[in-house]
C-alpha cells in the first residue's frame, strides 16, 4: 500500500468521523429532550447525570477521531 493511499483513506475517515461527530452534537443539543425521553426508558439516571453522558460520549468520541484518524493524516502527510 502506497502512503498516498493511506493519507487519502485517514482523510477520508477523518471528514466522514468529523461530519458524523458534528450530526450527533446537533441533534443531541437540538433534539436534546426527544432523546432524553427515549434513553430514560433504558437507563435510570437523571437529567444531570444524562447530560453528562453525553457529554462525555461527545468528547471521548472526538478524542478517538484525532488520535485514530487526524494524527495519522498528519503524520502522513508531514511524512510524504
Amino acid at each position: 500500500m502506497d502512503i498516498e493511499v493511506l493519507r487519502a483513506f485517514f482523510g477520508w475517515c477523518s471528514v466522514l468521523n468529523l461530519l458524523v461527530l458534528i450530526v450527533a452534537g446537533f441533534s443531541l443539543f437540538n433534539g436534546q429532550e426527544r432523546i432524553m425521553s427515549i434513553h430514560r426508558q433504558f437507563i435510570a439516571l437523571s437529567d444531570d447525570e444524562l447530560k453528562a453522558q453525553y457529554f462525555r460520549y461527545l468528547a471521548t468520541y472526538k478524542l478517538l477521531i484525532l488520535v485514530f484518524n487526524v494524527v495519522p493524516y498528519v503524520t502522513l502527510y508531514i511524512i510524504a
